[in-house]
């Protein structure tokens, strides 16, 4: 009779003696208004409230800062939701983080936002060994020469979604743009990784469609991403879901396994990948379940995250007709003043896609302003600190460090007239320009060794869509009802209802 009653006081002296441990942590520590009960869990509602209840908490760390008159780090007493947190907002201290420390990723934490998408072995959450072989595997796939190669497929799938825009138009209807644009991506991202061709723009794609279940399973707000999920009808979902998309999946990569390349002259990612462990004599059960994390990931990632970066960059050159006169202008200098030419100019000169400068200083500032991925999560570790530029020294451990980018591209002291799209600053060379964009202030796809491997391909993609699409369609936002853009969390950060667009022919 005595044990259960027994059982839950020392279950209550444990977590009293925990949250006095917990709140003892952050005594010295710098940070916001800590409660000595409640941690800074006041804080954190504070800021949310102040949002949507559906924003993404990427923007939480630059609020907070702002409001509270924070340094260039901070930590945060989140437990028992979250682990401790130390937050870093600064190009310098998140350098030491992703490169000279090189913490390993928070994996733990990481594979509850996307472990069921993804996978064990995805290169976004793996460590150490598992992590060094699949970078290895894929980075010959995403050389910048490799990339260019697949301009004229990229060129193909972009003319069909020029067709799916026309259809638009025509009919003069309001859609969701984050669709529409994640449709054609991901055929892109599946020719250039697989080599194969979905018809993701038309139809209901099998493949795409398999990561959206998925992806329909993750987390929606900012504490069930830490909470467990104790849903079995879920849970089975996600065990269900994730058996079709590995055999789907599995099926291709036990195809090229066996038969090679489908092209003569091209190897795609995954050739180049089979190939590296075929070298090394390491083609087993657990490479194979690596290509297949590794596949996963990039595409499910490179068309997610590209996708919303495109609609951010349609939403802003609709507010700013005098950028999106000047990015026409570059376009007509280098590919005539016929738009109809520029595809097949694309063809048989893909590296003028180079010389696209002013066009990728908009796509930077887009990303600049509106990251898909604001933050690095990692762990800290007992042997490394924080070093300040006065000599101090700051405990990484027991904390989870998060990198949060999202605040440092927002910084005034970084970015004059941070809240200003303006482009022309990514085109400033001068350091004594006050719109200088500082040594790695500009992070969206993070630095240092795990800085996002589909960089070139992503760039590439988004300018070839801008060249097709700005000088044959004009864009407008459709918010009603007084709502507005801002950026929600579907796994990323995407645009709030789906970025509610109207095209017209120009």
């Amino acid at each position: 009779m005595l044990i259960l009653p027994l059982a839950l006081l020392a279950l209550t002296v444990y977590a009293l003696c925990r949250l006095v441990q917990q709140r003892r942590m952050f005594r010295n520590l710098p940070g916001p208004p800590h409660h000595a009960i409640w941690g800074h869990f006041l804080v954190m509602r504070d800021i949310a409230s102040s949002l949507p209840p559906d924003a993404t908490p990427q923007l939480f760390a630059h609020l907070m800062r702002e409001r509270y008159g924070l340094g260039d780090f901070f930590y945060l007493d989140l437990w028992p939701l979250a682990p401790p947190q130390l937050v870093i907002v600064q190009p310098e201290l998140a350098m030491q983080v992703v490169q000279k420390m090189n913490l390993p990723k928070e994996s733990a934490v990481m594979r509850k936002w996307t472990g069921h998408i993804l996978g064990e072995k995805s290169m976004v959450t793996a460590n150490g060994h598992d992590w060094l072989v699949s970078r290895k595997s894929f980075t010959p796939g995403f050389q910048p020469r490799k990339v260019l190669q697949h301009v004229p497929g990229i060129v193909d799938d972009v003319l069909d979604f020029c067709d799916v825009l026309r259809d638009h138009a025509v009919k003069q209807d309001i859609f969701g743009m984050e669709d529409v644009c994640a449709r054609m991506i991901f055929n892109i991202s599946a020719r250039a990784i697989l080599g194969i061709k979905c018809n993701a723009q038309r139809n209901d794609d099998e493949f795409l469609e398999l990561f959206r279940a998925q992806a329909s399973l993750a987390p929606q707000d900012f504490w069930s991403r830490y909470l467990y999920d104790i849903s079995l009808r879920r849970q089975y979902q996600k065990w269900k879901n994730g058996r079709a998309l590995d055999r789907y999946v599995g099926r291709l990569v036990d195809d090229r396994i066996i038969n090679g390349p489908i092209e003569k002259n091209m190897n795609h990612a995954i050739d180049d990948a089979i190939s590296f462990n075929n070298r090394n004599k390491n083609m087993d059960t657990g490479t194979r379940d690596m290509l297949i994390a590794s596949v996963k990931t990039l595409i499910f990632a490179g068309h997610d995250t590209s996708a919303s970066t495109l609609c951010y960059t349609y939403a802003a050159l609709s507010k700013h007709p005098h950028i999106l006169q000047r990015v026409r202008e570059e376009h007509d200098t280098l590919f005539g003043s016929d738009p109809a030419t520029a595809a097949s100019t694309l063809r048989e000169h893909p590296h003028l896609t180079n010389n696209l400068h002013y066009t990728l200083a908009v796509i930077k500032e887009a990303l600049r302003l509106w990251p898909p991925t604001g933050v690095s999560l990692r762990a800290g570790q007992p042997t490394q600190t924080l070093k300040t530029a006065d000599g101090t020294q700051w405990p990484t451990y027991p904390f989870a460090v998060l990198v949060n980018n999202c605040a440092t591209m927002r910084r005034e002291d970084l970015f004059k007239d941070a809240e200003r799209f303006y482009p022309e600053r990514h085109l400033v060379t001068d350091p004594q320009d006050p719109y200088f964009v500082p040594k790695d202030a500009w992070r969206p796809f993070e630095k240092g060794p795990r800085a996002c491997l589909g960089q070139s391909l992503a760039l590439l993609q988004l300018k070839i869509i801008l060249v097709l699409t700005l000088r044959g369609f004009d864009f407008e936002t459709v918010y009603e009802d007084g709502s507005f853009m801002y950026q929600v969390l579907d796994v990323t950060a995407k645009p709030s209802q789906g970025l509610p667009t109207r095209v017209s022919l120009r």
